[in-house]
């Protein structure tokens, strides 16, 4: 019988240091991984939280037009007179605690005082739900409910005739599920009497 002979003189520990080398560049890519996932989720959370700002500021809009539209159906020419023109004393120089603005009056959008006191659109005849077809209440996760102005930019007589359009800026402002994630639309909108 043979006898093997094995020289322990020349093994040096090669695999081990190959193997910790490989256990360390799992242990890189699984920590890159990690945040890359955390970045993700947190890119989607404000993703969330914005998309929830617009449509609430694009449902305060709508309120805000569909406010227009109810008041001077109701009572006519008297709403934009004794509201929104240079000379009526309800309407706010801008400082809209009734969220309207009088006619020729500038409004900074951006101005946070400015939405301090502007009108609530849950507060209004319409919810912000109700303008997106949902029903009454107010939405779900947002931090606040979102407000509109309304501010009178001027008059125009149509074909020459006893009509007048009534041209209107509507701002809105919308808030996400938190301080944030906000929105700030303006539409104009136009009403002939």
């Amino acid at each position: 019988m043979k006898n093997i002979c094995i020289n322990y003189k020349k093994e040096r520990g090669a695999i081990l240091v190959v193997s910790l080398l490989m256990l360390l560049m799992l242990t890189i890519i699984g920590v890159a991984s990690i945040k890359t996932t955390t970045i993700q989720e947190r890119m989607a959370g404000n993703l969330r939280d914005r998309e929830l700002a617009f449509q609430a500021a694009e449902a305060a809009l709508t309120v805000g037009e569909n406010y227009i539209i109810t008041n001077i159906e109701t009572t006519g020419e008297d709403w934009i007179t004794n509201n929104l023109t240079s000379g009526s004393s309800d309407a706010a120089e801008c400082t809209p605690v009734s969220g309207l603005c009088k006619e020729g009056q500038t409004l900074d959008p951006f101005d946070g005082d400015v939405w301090d006191t502007a009108l609530s659109a849950t507060a209004q005849p319409l919810s912000m739900n109700e303008a997106s077809d949902e029903g009454g209440g107010e939405a779900a996760g947002v931090l606040e409910s979102p407000k509109y102005i309304i501010q009178l930019v001027g008059t125009r007589t149509v074909d020459s005739s006893t009509m007048t359009n009534y041209i209107f800026k509507v701002t809105a402002k919308g808030f996400g599920g938190d301080a944030n994630s906000e929105v700030v639309l303006q539409s104009t909108f136009s009403y002939i009497l």
